[in-house]
């Protein structure tokens, strides 16, 4: 409930482990059913929003830039980086 891009508030352990559970799934029909059934417990009960795209973020740097590890959600995080 406390995360960043929790715009909503949003707190269902149900339906984050469904979430969880559909990530670490490699079958495509059982993750589609995992995202369904996740959908199901929390469609038209609240105001919650979902996530239909995520841009893929390309980011350049220079070599003596040490550390750098980009991460999905595209937000730039610089913490163990160094110049070198």
């Amino acid at each position: 409930m406390r995360g960043s891009l929790n715009t909503t508030g949003s707190c269902d352990e149900a339906v984050d482990a469904l979430l969880n559970k559909a990530r670490e799934v490699t079958d495509q029909a059982q993750r589609a059913a995992l995202y369904r059934e996740a959908i199901d417990k929390f469609a038209g009960q609240r105001r919650n929003v979902i996530y239909l795209y995520h841009q893929n973020y390309i980011v350049a740097y220079p070599r003596s830039l040490k550390g750098y590890k980009a991460v999905p959600d595209g937000l730039i995080r610089i913490k163990g980086t160094s110049w070198q």
